[in-house]
Protein backbone atom coordinates (compact mmCIF):
# COMPACT_ATOMS: atom_id res chain seq x y z
CA UNK A 1 0.00 0.00 0.00
CA UNK A 2 1.13 3.32 -0.92
CA UNK A 3 1.50 5.84 1.87
CA UNK A 4 1.37 9.32 0.89
CA UNK A 5 2.08 12.20 4.04
CA UNK A 6 1.14 15.66 3.39
CA UNK A 7 4.29 16.45 2.55
CA UNK A 8 4.29 14.31 -0.42
CA UNK A 9 1.34 15.70 -1.88
CA UNK A 10 2.46 18.86 -1.30
CA UNK A 11 5.73 18.01 -3.93
CA UNK A 12 2.85 16.31 -6.11
CA UNK A 13 0.87 18.82 -6.22
CA UNK A 14 4.57 21.34 -6.77
CA UNK A 15 5.70 19.43 -9.52
CA UNK A 16 2.14 18.61 -11.18
CA UNK A 17 1.85 22.48 -12.11
CA UNK A 18 4.56 23.49 -14.70
CA UNK A 19 4.48 26.77 -13.48
CA UNK A 20 4.91 26.09 -9.66
CA UNK A 21 7.50 23.68 -9.70
CA UNK A 22 10.19 23.80 -6.98
CA UNK A 23 13.49 23.59 -8.44
CA UNK A 24 15.46 21.86 -5.56
CA UNK A 25 12.86 19.18 -5.39
CA UNK A 26 13.69 18.44 -9.38
CA UNK A 27 17.28 18.36 -8.19
CA UNK A 28 16.33 15.97 -5.28
CA UNK A 29 14.39 13.74 -7.37
CA UNK A 30 16.98 14.00 -10.03
CA UNK A 31 20.28 13.03 -8.17
CA UNK A 32 22.13 10.11 -8.25
CA UNK A 33 21.81 8.65 -4.74
CA UNK A 34 24.79 6.69 -2.53
CA UNK A 35 24.69 3.19 -3.66
CA UNK A 36 23.45 2.40 -0.18
CA UNK A 37 20.17 3.90 -1.28
CA UNK A 38 19.97 2.52 -5.28
CA UNK A 39 17.42 0.48 -6.56
CA UNK A 40 18.73 -3.74 -5.97
CA UNK A 41 16.81 -5.72 -8.75
CA UNK A 42 15.98 -9.09 -7.00
CA UNK A 43 14.11 -11.89 -8.89
CA UNK A 44 12.68 -13.30 -5.47
CA UNK A 45 13.85 -12.95 -1.80
CA UNK A 46 17.64 -13.01 -1.60
CA UNK A 47 17.56 -13.50 -5.35
CA UNK A 48 19.50 -10.45 -6.34
CA UNK A 49 20.23 -10.28 -10.38
CA UNK A 50 23.44 -7.77 -10.11
CA UNK A 51 21.43 -4.99 -11.91
CA UNK A 52 21.00 -1.37 -9.27
CA UNK A 53 19.71 1.97 -10.39
CA UNK A 54 21.15 5.08 -8.44
CA UNK A 55 18.94 7.38 -10.11
CA UNK A 56 15.81 7.78 -12.14
CA UNK A 57 17.09 7.97 -15.74
CA UNK A 58 19.33 4.54 -14.74
CA UNK A 59 15.91 3.13 -13.49
CA UNK A 60 14.54 3.71 -16.75
CA UNK A 61 17.20 1.78 -18.73
CA UNK A 62 17.37 -0.71 -16.21
CA UNK A 63 13.69 -1.55 -16.76
CA UNK A 64 14.41 -2.02 -20.15
CA UNK A 65 17.07 -4.97 -19.68
CA UNK A 66 16.11 -6.36 -16.51
CA UNK A 67 14.10 -9.63 -16.68
CA UNK A 68 10.18 -9.31 -16.47
CA UNK A 69 10.09 -11.89 -13.88
CA UNK A 70 12.10 -8.89 -11.04
CA UNK A 71 9.71 -6.45 -12.39
CA UNK A 72 6.95 -8.17 -11.58
CA UNK A 73 8.62 -9.41 -8.63
CA UNK A 74 8.78 -5.93 -7.48
CA UNK A 75 5.83 -4.32 -8.28
CA UNK A 76 3.85 -6.94 -6.68
CA UNK A 77 5.43 -5.94 -3.60
CA UNK A 78 5.22 -2.06 -4.28
CA UNK A 79 9.17 -1.91 -3.95
CA UNK A 80 9.44 0.89 -6.49
CA UNK A 81 6.67 3.79 -5.74
CA UNK A 82 8.65 2.77 -2.47
CA UNK A 83 12.00 3.77 -3.89
CA UNK A 84 10.63 6.58 -5.67
CA UNK A 85 8.36 8.13 -2.95
CA UNK A 86 10.53 7.67 -0.33
CA UNK A 87 14.04 7.98 -1.78
CA UNK A 88 13.80 9.93 -4.37
CA UNK A 89 10.85 11.68 -3.49
CA UNK A 90 8.53 12.23 -6.12
CA UNK A 91 4.64 11.42 -5.21
CA UNK A 92 3.81 12.13 -8.78
CA UNK A 93 5.69 9.46 -10.34
CA UNK A 94 5.03 6.86 -7.27
CA UNK A 95 1.72 7.40 -7.59
CA UNK A 96 1.67 7.30 -11.22
CA UNK A 97 3.51 3.57 -11.21
CA UNK A 98 1.23 2.19 -8.43
CA UNK A 99 -1.91 2.48 -10.86
CA UNK A 100 0.37 -0.04 -12.94
CA UNK A 101 -0.36 -3.00 -10.14
CA UNK A 102 -3.10 -4.76 -12.38
CA UNK A 103 -0.61 -5.19 -15.30
CA UNK A 104 1.82 -7.84 -15.78
CA UNK A 105 4.44 -9.41 -18.48
CA UNK A 106 5.79 -6.64 -21.04
CA UNK A 107 2.65 -4.46 -21.03
CA UNK A 108 4.05 -3.93 -17.63
CA UNK A 109 6.93 -3.35 -18.84
CA UNK A 110 6.40 -1.12 -21.61
CA UNK A 111 3.79 0.74 -19.35
CA UNK A 112 6.61 1.58 -16.35
CA UNK A 113 9.31 2.39 -18.85
CA UNK A 114 7.02 5.31 -20.95
CA UNK A 115 5.70 6.71 -17.19
CA UNK A 116 9.69 6.89 -15.67
CA UNK A 117 10.72 7.98 -19.60
CA UNK A 118 7.52 11.46 -19.30
CA UNK A 119 8.60 11.73 -15.86
CA UNK A 120 12.06 12.61 -16.67
CA UNK A 121 11.33 14.20 -19.88
CA UNK A 122 8.89 16.27 -17.25
CA UNK A 123 11.60 17.23 -14.66
CA UNK A 124 14.41 17.90 -17.21
CA UNK A 125 12.90 20.80 -19.27
CA UNK A 126 13.55 22.58 -15.79
CA UNK A 127 16.88 21.91 -15.39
Amino acid sequence: MLKITPNHCVAARTLSSDQHTSFPLIARILRTVPEANAFYFYRALHWYIGIRSMNLSEFEKDLKRVEIGSIEFHMGRGDFENWILTTLGDATLAQEVHTCKSKTGEDLRDTLIRIVSNRLTRLEKFQ
